[in-house]
């Protein structure tokens, strides 16, 4: 049994605070009382998602040009011999910058949480996936000490 009543791979809540997690260890607790607010609203999933998504176009913009090199090498006649690592050349950066793309894509619904200067921002796609989404706002309004301070621009 878990010592959180809900928790994901970043955060977990219990009756003493939000907890940040680190495989799935606690490395530093937060009290309730020191949140200014929680909000949970859809946005992006990474925090890094504009980098991610230009490092996977320019995955994507490298394959297409290894592309057209070989297409071009294959209807020269001078060349006779088209090496294999030429073709993987084309498949790992697209297949590497197809998934980087989809990953900076992914939105679903976050939980900011606000506390003295810093906003930290925690996916929720665990606890919607296991259905738990209801029970998590309804322990956030019963258990939670912010029942003025929690704000949701979900669905």
């Amino acid at each position: 049994m878990s010592k959180y009543h809900f928790q994901t791979d970043k955060v977990g809540f219990s009756d003493e605070g939000l907890h940040l997690l680190r495989n799935r260890f606690n490395f530093k607790t937060i009290s309730y009382k020191k949140i200014h607010s929680i909000e949970i609203m859809q946005g992006w999933e990474m925090n890094n998602w504009l980098v991610l998504l230009l490092f996977g176009l320019l995955l994507v913009i490298f394959a297409f040009s290894a592309a057209l090199s070989l297409y071009l090498n294959y209807i020269d006649p001078n060349v006779h011999i088209i090496y294999t690592e030429q073709i993987l050349m084309i498949l790992l950066p697209l297949m590497m910058g197809l998934f980087t793309i989809y990953s900076a894509l992914q939105r679903g619904e976050v939980l900011w949480v606000s506390y003295g200067t810093q906003k930290l921002k925690f996916p929720l796609k665990a606890l919607h996936k296991s259905g738990k989404r209801q029970e998590f706002l309804q322990f956030l309004r019963t258990h939670v000490e912010l029942k003025n301070k929690i704000s949701l621009k979900s669905h």
